[in-house]
């Protein structure tokens, strides 16, 4: 299941859109694809977006850390002579030292939804959890989250692609305006046991079990 999504997230040319349940380690396929491109792709920059500039920063470091785990350092030494360091290393951005672009802007950059993206550009468009339970009892975030996204259309440069991951909300959230969606709810990625399941069930009300883990709509 997380290679098929690694390679879609990837390898196709069309922009999509992963709804999966909590814990389906989504964020994490995410990341390791952001990783891998940055060495495979050194000519293309990626933007990374998530709800809050806390979270984008984690997003940030989790690559960072990737990029610096033992097999990755093996398997840039294989492509590039020796392992690839870092030319630039922030909390909300990277360049390896194989970033072939010339302009001056980080690699990666990550950004929260408030973070003003107008003049930015990048090859690649990742976001991740940019709605959630805010959209769904506020119309002006709902507005708000619907407005950045059609905004990131500007930022795409020629030729790329944007790749949404996440949980619907409500009816009317950003995530209906992304295009090519596949969904996998709790009961058909087999990561969570009935046992699992039930506790979750009880520890929540029903619209909150609903929208985070049958990735369905209902009233609240």
């Amino acid at each position: 299941l997380h290679g098929a999504w690694l390679r879609q997230m990837m390898r196709e040319g069309e922009d999509m859109t992963l709804l999966a349940h909590r814990s389906s380690y989504k964020t994490t396929c995410l990341a390791m694809a952001a990783a891998a491109l940055m060495v495979l792709r050194p000519e293309e920059s990626i933007l990374v977006m998530r709800k809050t500039e806390q979270g984008a920063a984690e997003l940030v470091r989790q690559v960072r850390l990737i990029l610096q785990t033992p097999v990755m350092r093996e398997l840039t030494a294989g492509l590039y002579g020796a392992p690839v360091g870092f030319r630039q290393a922030t909390a909300m951005g990277l360049s390896c030292e194989c970033y072939a672009a010339p302009r001056g802007a980080f690699q990666l950059a990550g950004c929260s939804v408030g973070t003003a993206i107008t003049g930015r550009h990048a090859e690649r468009i990742f976001t991740d959890d940019i709605v959630n339970l805010k959209d769904r009892v506020s119309p002006q975030e709902r507005a708000r989250t619907r407005s950045i996204y059609m905004e990131l259309q500007n930022v795409r440069g020629p030729g790329g692609r944007i790749v949404n991951i996440g949980t619907p909300w409500h009816k009317d959230d950003a995530i209906s305006l992304m295009p090519n969606v596949r969904k996998f709810d709790c009961y058909s990625t087999g990561l969570m046991t009935r046992e699992r399941l039930e506790a979750l069930r009880g520890s929540m009300s029903p619209s909150l079990f609903a929208a985070n883990y049958e990735l369905r709509h209902i009233a609240m």
